[in-house]
């Protein structure tokens, strides 16, 4: 009996926390990807799911140059659409939501082999649903399209690297790739710190060096191969390709170019890093990570260092998904870190009830309402949308979180 509620949590947690964010995306304050109205027209009554901006964003992931190599997600979409007589707007919603949901198992799954207990587990699983870019996925400007399929197979990836499945990660990472060409920006931090490679001894145990490296190549060589065939069977879409990334170089004007568009770029970049990374400094501070933990840290940090800058200088900050791939790595080992610093105990709670604690936690509140209220104001992004209120919580369970430090220290002073 234990056992099946056991298997059956992850699922229903997962169930549920997707459902959340679906809900979210189609409350009737705020104008998301799902539910979108255009500006200046009323919005129908009881209207859920709309048509106009999801066809158009599947008929513009098919037509722009730069994104008709990725044809996965548009593909099942549409497969999904003919099968089942479905509007394109139903079938985007069923096919990403699906696979959000089935992302939330394999960060499950992902914590069982990396040793985190059950309940650890089930919060990396609230983690991942929570993280910005992923809670609030296709909210405007973040615009998410092949991210959830491309989260699966590297998701995916992982595991079968971890249970030396060489096919699985050959298969599973190519067509993460092949979903969105991002994916390969993880390779440096497989190869340098997953792989069990010494480096050291590299020249000397060659043989045993090119059987590791070789499956974290070969997604390389057929993506290669892929856009060698994509591009001889639509030379046109080549050359338009060329145009479009050369205009590339002046992308940093959309991230760079007034005092809107930098405060939409710190903005969006501190949404999605603030609680990760005072998640980790914090609980750095107070414990010691795993070996194994330390080189999922390390695979994180050198992806973090290519990520960001490939950003600044050539994507849009401002769709800030793009920003938290390098989390992959770490959300499942997530659940580890929110419950060492938040235990949710009866003595955490009692600690809490306090005129003095709450005023903190209310203050904190109020303060990071009105900062955030401010800056969403410069970047333009005042209405329909839960910004301000996301990074509102954030800044209080980074004041929680201290608060129940200062009196483990002060209980037990090193």
């Amino acid at each position: 009996m234990i056992l099946e509620r056991k298997r059956l949590t992850p699922l229903i947690l997962c169930l549920l926390l997707t459902l959340f964010s679906l809900v979210l995306h189609t409350l009737p304050q705020v104008n998301t990807m799902i539910n979108y109205v255009k500006e200046g027209e009323p919005k129908q009554a009881g209207l859920k799911i709309s048509n106009r901006f999801l066809s158009y964003a599947v008929n513009y992931h098919k037509t722009l140059p730069d994104f008709q190599k990725r044809q996965v997600t548009t593909t099942i979409i549409e497969w999904v659409a003919n099968v089942f007589n479905l509007r394109i707007a139903v079938s985007f919603v069923w096919v990403n939501f699906s696979f959000l949901f089935f992302c939330g198992l394999l960060v499950y799954y992902l914590g069982q082999l990396y040793a985190l207990t059950h309940s650890q587990s089930l919060w990396s699983i609230v983690f991942f649903y929570c993280s910005f870019s992923v809670l609030l996925a296709y909210f405007i400007p973040i615009a998410t399209y092949d991210e959830s399929i491309q989260y699966f197979f590297i998701l995916l990836s992982l595991i079968a690297l971890n249970k030396d499945k060489k096919i699985l990660f050959v298969v599973a990472f190519t067509l993460a790739t092949l979903t969105r060409e991002s994916s390969l920006i993880l390779l440096p931090g497989i190869a340098f710190f997953l792989l069990n490679i010494d480096f050291k001894n590299a020249i000397q145990k060659k043989l045993k060096t090119v059987f590791k490296i070789i499956p974290v190549a070969l997604p390389v060589v057929f993506y290669i191969l892929y856009l060698l065939w994509f591009y001889k069977e639509n030379p046109e879409t080549y050359e338009q390709t060329k145009v479009v990334m050369a205009a590339k170089s002046s992308v940093y004007l959309k991230n760079f170019g007034s005092v809107k568009n930098l405060s939409r770029t710190i903005l969006f970049f501190i949404s999605v890093y603030l609680l990760p990374m005072f998640f980790l400094l914090f609980y750095k501070k107070q414990h010691f990570f795993s070996p194994f933990e330390s080189k999922l840290i390390r695979a994180f940090v050198i992806t973090f260092c290519i990520n960001t800058p490939f950003i600044l200088a050539f994507g849009y900050a401002e769709e800030c998904r793009v920003f938290t791939l390098p989390l992959l790595f770490l959300f499942p080992v997530f659940g580890k870190i929110v419950r060492e610093l938040l235990p949710f105990s009866l003595s955490f709670f009692a600690y809490l009830i306090h005129p003095k604690r709450l005023g903190f936690l209310i203050g904190s509140a109020v303060m990071g309402w009105m900062f955030f209220d401010y800056a969403f104001g410069l970047a333009n992004l005042m209405e329909e949308n839960f910004y301000r209120e996301y990074n509102t919580i954030s800044i209080t369970i980074i004041s929680l979180i201290t608060i129940w430090s200062y009196k483990k220290n002060v209980s037990n002073p090193k």
